[in-house]
């Protein structure tokens, strides 16, 4: 009840109409309720499923993981509805996303879209639940610190899933060089464009797994019937990639026009050697700059400290002996 009444004034600081602030209050009593009930109706349909009752009595042995796995999808399935928008760009560019992140199931989107509505939801509960009783914070504190959770659980899903396509990203450029010369041997010796990235796949798994992946993958498309350049289409699109994009231009054109192979990935090889050595080149550029903060704020205190303070304490020790004040 306390709970209740600190919610009360907290809505009631933020509104200062108090009509406006009890329909506020009963609407996310409302919402909250219908979220209860919908996560109640998944967990039974999840649980008392005749599907999953019947792969059960098949045995064990052959259907509980994948029983397993089919539960999960019918409950996401069940919850698209809900969580999952309407296609636009907004949907579109978090797909695309996630298909740069690594994340290929057609699932993950919901994943993705479950768990911004629930760190939009819980993270401002939490925030409540904190601030008013275990804080004991004032309401319009908490209202402002509640607005912002909600601002962070909508924000929040969004740059973490941007931060990992950045850091798949980076990890395929990182071992693009080396695929690149390698893919350039295999063509020198005779091998063709599909055995030449089966070839690179296979040498640089250890290595860089997420390239050697996507190669396979280009690998399989072609195997089962997609044509070549498509399947070289749909790796940059999946990895997002300028470098890629480059390379898959160099291979499109040289298959549609017949040129040599070899000849047109080693040119381009030394393109891709030569943009590496202008990132490093830049990066050295701004290190001096990126060395300013450290230094004015990190290593210059502490010199100052060991250089002038023994003479400070030595001249303060002779002021108070000569008993000047």
């Amino acid at each position: 009840m306390d709970f209740f009444n600190y919610i009360m004034g907290v809505v009631d600081s933020l509104i200062k109409n108090q009509a406006m602030s009890r329909a506020a209050i009963i609407m996310l009593m409302g919402i909250s309720s219908f979220i209860f009930f919908l996560a109640i109706l998944l967990l039974i349909n999840w649980v008392y499923s005749p599907v999953r009752e019947r792969l059960r009595a098949l045995g064990p042995d052959q259907s509980s993981g994948r029983s397993a796995k089919q539960s999960i999808n019918r409950v996401l399935e069940a919850s698209a509805g809900v969580v999952l928008p309407e296609e636009g760009k907004s949907r579109t560019r978090f797909e695309t996303m996630l298909i740069q992140a690594g994340y290929r199931n057609p699932n993950d989107i919901m994943v993705f879209y479950g768990i911004r509505f629930l760190t939009v939801i819980l993270l401002p509960l939490l925030v409540l639940f904190l601030g008013g009783m275990v804080i004991k914070a004032p309401p319009v504190t908490v209202g402002l610190f509640t607005i912002g959770a909600a601002i962070a659980g909508m924000v929040g899903p969004a740059l973490v899933l941007e931060r990992m396509v950045g850091r798949r990203q980076k990890s395929l450029r990182r071992g693009l060089p080396d695929a690149l010369d390698l893919l350039v041997v295999c063509s020198e010796a005779g091998l063709g464009l599909k055995a030449g990235l089966q070839r690179v796949s296979d040498d640089i798994y250890i290595s860089y797994p997420e390239l050697a992946g996507e190669l396979a993958m280009v690998n399989t498309q072609t195997r089962v019937g997609v044509d070549s350049a498509v399947a070289l289409k749909d790796l940059a699109e999946r990895t997002g990639l300028e470098d890629i994009r480059g390379l898959v231009s160099t291979l499109s054109q040289s298959m549609r026009f017949g040129t040599s192979l070899a000849e047109s990935l080693r040119i381009y090889s030394d393109e891709m050697r030569d943009k590496r050595t202008q990132r490093a080149e830049e990066r050295a550029a701004t290190l001096s700059t990126k060395l300013l903060f450290p230094l004015i704020f990190c290593v210059f205190p502490s010199f100052f400290v060991v250089a002038l303070g023994p003479p400070m304490l030595g001249a303060l020790a002779a002021i108070q002996a000569t008993g000047v004040k």
